[in-house]
């Protein structure tokens, strides 16, 4: 069952990017709305295999394959969200944007994910998430 969890949940990014990528945005504000209408549009149909994914990170502490199996998962769904943010390929993006922007865009994903499980009502809206962001990280100049 993990393993075919694993698989949805991967199968389940690739929409982002595809989402992303037919979007055209042409910046990284605009892939970053683009990467939250496909999460939060797809969320409500995916809950059931949202939960198990949950389950399998529990079930991870005391399983050496499948914690093995979810790092290399985190590390590829990193390296996935800074190249789908900043519009490149994979190969494009280096170990330290990995590391940064890949990371927060990832725990940004996995958090909204969480809360969905949770309380499903509570998620924000598109524009509320982005614009937590802007507060977090205003624009050069801006407040």
């Amino acid at each position: 069952m993990n393993t075919a969890v694993l698989e949805a949940a991967s199968e389940w990014g690739d929409t982002f990017e595809a989402a992303v990528r037919t979007a055209e945005a042409r910046n990284p504000h605009d892939r970053a709305r683009a990467l939250f209408e496909a999460l939060f549009g797809t969320i409500p149909d995916r809950r059931p295999m949202l939960l198990a994914s949950v389950q399998a990170v529990a079930q991870a502490q005391f399983d050496p394959d499948i914690r093995e199996r979810l790092d290399a998962g985190y590390a590829q769904a990193r390296l996935s969200m800074a190249a789908i943010v900043l519009g490149v390929p994979e190969e494009e993006v280096n170990e330290h944007t990995a590391a940064s922007l890949g990371s927060v865009v990832y725990s940004l994903v996995s958090g909204y994910v969480l809360q969905a499980v949770i309380d499903p009502g509570s998620l924000p809206t598109v524009d509320q998430a982005l614009a937590g962001l802007r507060t977090l990280a205003p624009e050069p100049g801006g407040n």
